[in-house]
């Protein structure tokens, strides 16, 4: 009976030292693991708050150095508007017109797109709040925006694909022009572009 007694004794320090130094161990591991997610954390981009319905403003980019640009002008339809120096335009198969960068060619899945596209609907062809509408079930009610360029009320349409400011020429809204710029993928591109395109459409005049 002592003798077991005695070892016994002996086992319990060495469970107890084994037993702690295990429990460091996984306290050591565990604080390793809490220290890395944190730092993991910290490195995470921070999550974007959801944008305000009537914010519409802070969508729009800071201007543009506008004052050494050359103008387009659009006999057929009595408009203006001013583009950057190292832009070029020729007509698209739409009856519109169509801008790229003179000497560069930025592509989407391999086939060269424009930089920016005007259009102008002055037949009633396509009603716009059809138009609207069509957009807003394929992509979300979020996709569309209102908003005003001077005195004129505006649509802002946002999608994976191009991005669009349609500006009615008339009260029905069944004439307007659009301006229509290409999504790219890539953020430096397409902030850079939506910047330029949004000063290119400050800068309409119709006559």
């Amino acid at each position: 009976m002592k003798k077991h007694f005695k070892k016994l004794i002996l086992i319990l320090p060495v469970a107890l030292v084994v037993f702690g130094l295990s429990g460091c161990e996984n306290s050591g591991q565990s604080k390793s693991q809490s220290s890395t997610e944190s730092g993991q954390s910290q490195k995470a981009p921070a999550v974007q708050k959801p944008q305000e319905e009537n914010a519409v403003e802070k969508q729009i980019p800071e201007e543009v150095d506008t004052s050494d640009w050359k103008t387009y002008r659009n006999e057929e339809y009595n408009f203006e508007v001013k583009y950057p120096e190292d832009w070029i335009y020729k007509k698209a198969p739409n009856g519109g017109v169509e801008f790229y960068k003179k000497g560069e060619s930025y592509q989407v899945e391999g086939l060269e797109a424009y930089l920016l596209s005007i259009t102008v609907d002055k037949d009633g062809k396509k009603s716009l709040d059809d138009y609207l509408k069509k957009i807003k079930d394929n992509f979300g009610e979020d996709s569309v925006s209102e908003m005003k360029f001077g005195n004129k009320n505006s649509y802002l349409i946002k999608t994976y694909i191009a991005h669009s400011i349609f500006i009615p020429l008339d009260e029905t809204n069944d004439y307007y022009i659009d301006f229509n710029w290409t999504n790219f993928g890539t953020k430096e591109i397409d902030d850079w572009l939506e910047s330029v395109s949004f000063s290119i459409v400050k800068t309409l005049e119709l006559k």
